[in-house]
């Protein structure tokens, strides 16, 4: 496993450790988004309000287009919500690592999050950068995929 991958294990550990007595934590399946085809995913947030910086982590699966290269991958972000109630807005930005790729991700989400029942909701898009060659200083967006998510809180 390379250092960036253990890295994000590290810190999702310690995180979690940190945050477990909190009640801001969401499972989630997503598709597509930055976990390419289909993910599950852990989100907290790192205080104990609803809002505010957070942070999440998953394993997904993927297709390559045009090369038919499949895999697991993880996508990790470091995200804020914005809002107030149930309607949230969701901006992260993190790295989804593969075998195949790593790759900078950015999330501009909805959130949903019905109050006082664990049922979660998602949707927006997840642009993943890629570099392109050498003589190019720059990340582009190669993929902007939208992403779909649904999940419970506890």
């Amino acid at each position: 496993m390379g250092k960036l991958a253990i890295l994000i294990l590290l810190f999702a550990f310690f995180s979690f450790q940190a945050l477990t007595a909190q009640k801001n934590n969401v499972f989630y399946a997503e598709f597509l988004g930055a976990g390419l085809m289909l993910s599950l995913n852990y989100d907290t947030r790192l205080s104990k309000q609803t809002d505010g910086l957070g942070m999440r982590i998953g394993l997904g699966v993927y297709e390559l287009p045009y090369t038919g290269d499949t895999g697991l991958n993880i996508p990790f972000q470091i995200n804020y919500l914005l809002g107030k109630g149930n309607h949230k807005i969701e901006v992260g930005f993190g790295v989804t690592y593969s075998k195949h790729l790593i790759a900078p991700s950015s999330a501009i989400m909805y959130r949903y999050q019905w109050k006082g029942r664990p049922a979660f909701f998602r949707f927006g898009l997840s642009p993943l950068y890629i570099a392109k060659p050498k003589n190019v200083r720059y990340f582009i967006p190669e993929y902007l995929l939208p992403g779909v998510s649904f999940g419970f809180r506890f």
